[in-house]
């Protein structure tokens, strides 16, 4: 009876590595609210987190593999990383944006 149970809970990988880090500016300043996207470089999939105010962020249960982080932000040059992830790790990726020209669209 106990097999049988087992074979009745729904599989599912999990998976110990994470990803984090902090953005900011050029001249350190934290950046809140930006939106940082994990790229699995094998698979296709993204995962989407915004940092928080003080600029950071995390994404969990990250599978082992080779992945791009990437940030964004108005008013500035988007951001990114390529990084390897093994397992069970806790990658430390910071990310430095730099301020975008302004242009202003005539009608």
């Amino acid at each position: 009876m106990v097999t049988l149970l087992c074979l009745c809970l729904p599989c599912y990988a999990q998976f110990s590595s994470n990803v984090q880090g902090t953005v900011t500016d050029s001249s350190g300043a934290v950046i809140p609210k930006a939106a940082i996207t994990l790229h699995n470089v094998q698979t296709g999939i993204d995962l989407r987190v915004a940092t928080n105010a003080t600029g950071y962020y995390r994404f969990t249960s990250v599978a082992p593999g080779n992945y791009e982080v990437a940030a964004t932000e108005a008013g500035f040059t988007p951001g990114s990383v390529s990084v390897t992830v093994s397992p069970g790790e806790t990658r430390g990726v910071d990310i430095t944006l730099v301020p975008g020209s302004t242009t202003v669209s005539s009608p």
